[in-house]
């Protein structure tokens, strides 16, 4: 069905409507005797309300030029090693799950103090002291972000970051996280 026959439908119902309600409101003024019928049919004409009718020109196009997308080419990016941060929180020699993921997650909670660090860090490793670690986390914190999403949050980044410190990778590292 086209535009214009709708268009045209819509014009001849909204005539329609408004012949009725004239026909009802005539019945109504002329008659001194209201009957149920005719005070029916005035309530139900009060529920229409019609819309103005303006001018409207239909407009259709095709498309003449179709552009193709370009494909970018990946550049190599270089950094130097020291230039990363190192997840490897208490300087132990290693990056484990199991003391700076859980220093991380814990750190992303807003701990602070000792109850960062209680239990989790190890004795041997030269970051010890909680405000050390704190001020280490808090210089890394755009790093901990690892999702991007300009906010370093423990039940999303801290999860990949610690499953990623397990050894978890593909959509075994993200699922149910991002």
């Amino acid at each position: 069905m086209s535009l214009a026959k709708l268009f045209y439908m819509k014009e001849t119902f909204r005539e329609n409507v408004r012949r009725w309600r004239q026909a009802c409101f005539r019945q109504r003024s002329n008659s001194s005797p209201v009957t149920h019928h005719a005070s029916y049919l005035t309530s139900l004409a009060s529920r229409f309300t019609l819309e103005t009718l303006e001018p409207r020109l239909l407009l259709s196009a095709s498309p003449t030029e179709v552009t193709a997308a370009q494909a970018l080419e990946p550049a190599a990016i270089t950094v130097p090693a020291g230039a990363l941060p190192s997840l490897d929180v208490d300087l132990n020699g290693q990056a484990d799950a199991l003391s700076d993921g859980i220093l991380i997650i814990r750190h992303l909670f807003g701990f602070t103090g000792n109850a960062l660090t209680d239990g989790v860090v190890d004795p041997g490793g030269q970051r010890t002291d909680p405000t050390a670690i704190h001020n280490y986390l808090n210089s890394i914190s755009s790093a901990l972000d690892v999702d991007l999403n300009q906010q370093a949050d423990a039940l999303s980044d801290g999860i990949m970051i610690i499953r990623s410190l397990f050894g978890f990778s593909g959509a075994a590292l993200t699922d149910g996280a991002i």
